[in-house]
């Protein structure tokens, strides 16, 4: 299910009831909706959320499973990717689930995890294209593709983009586990972040000054929610869940 919290930690309120998988969720610029994956009627889906009303609107619908979907800054259009057929590719649907374009098609790779740059001209993604999967951009007609992840990992996932646009966020196995890593869009500047236990989906604060993720690096199995500056230093614990937390999706700044 889809929950919200304060930065710190605190006020922790339920958002969904899908007694289901509601995963992905992604925010509007406005802070008034978030767009996820649900798995309610057993095809994953995309859904938007009003935080204003608690309802949820089905955005696309068929036989194809959309995962990881991100709005555009207007909320008009939904970026997203789309499995048919063994192969998956980077899609982009109105805000009533219709189809307006495919960005990457029939190359037989698996494409997943978009995510805009801030001005919305360039799209960093995952793909298998060159073997094991990793970090790329393109620019927002599906051209000039580019690699993004040059780090010692042949399995590299989750790309985030800065509100600055001058890094990439996004995890490589390495260490034992899944390690954090930051680039700038070019690929140069690599530097890791962590390296205990595994640690997943990192998002940028507003400000680019702070990364919240996922990760068991505390113990116990399960996996919560840390906070770490873009440096790595000053981990922090936002989380104590016996289950799990995963997948955070930071906020817009609304002042």
């Amino acid at each position: 299910e889809l929950f919200i919290m304060d930065m710190d930690g605190s006020n922790v309120r339920q958002l969904t009831n899908e007694r289901g998988l509601a995963i992905s969720a992604a925010w509007s610029a406005n802070g008034e909706q978030l767009v996820y994956t649900s798995y309610r009627r057993r095809v994953p889906d995309i859904f938007a959320y009003s935080l204003s009303s608690g309802d949820s609107r089905q955005v696309t619908r068929g036989a194809a499973l959309e995962v990881g979907p991100e709005f555009s800054r207007d909320a008009e259009s939904v970026l997203a990717s789309q499995s048919n057929n063994g192969e998956s590719d980077i899609v982009l649907f109105d805000r009533k689930g219709r189809l307006l374009r495919n960005l990457t098609r029939g190359n037989g790779a698996l494409d997943v995890s978009p995510t805009w740059s801030p001005d919305e001209q360039e799209i960093a993604f995952v793909s298998n294209r060159s073997g094991g999967p990793q970090i790329y951009r393109m620019r927002r007609d599906g051209k000039q593709v580019e690699r993004v992840s040059f780090v010692r990992s042949n399995y590299c996932t989750s790309p985030s983009w800065s509100a600055a646009a001058s890094k990439i966020a996004f995890v490589c196995r390495a260490d034992r586990g899944f390690q954090l890593f930051t680039a700038r869009p070019d690929g140069s500047g690599a530097m890791q972040l962590t390296s205990v236990g595994s640690n997943e989906d990192p998002s940028w604060s507003p400000d680019g000054r702070y990364l919240v993720f996922s990760s068991n690096s505390a113990g116990g199995g399960s996996y919560n929610l840390m906070l770490v500056m873009a440096d790595g230093s000053n981990l922090r614990q936002l989380t104590n869940s016996r289950k799990s937390d995963s997948q955070p999706a930071w906020g817009p700044r609304l002042f």
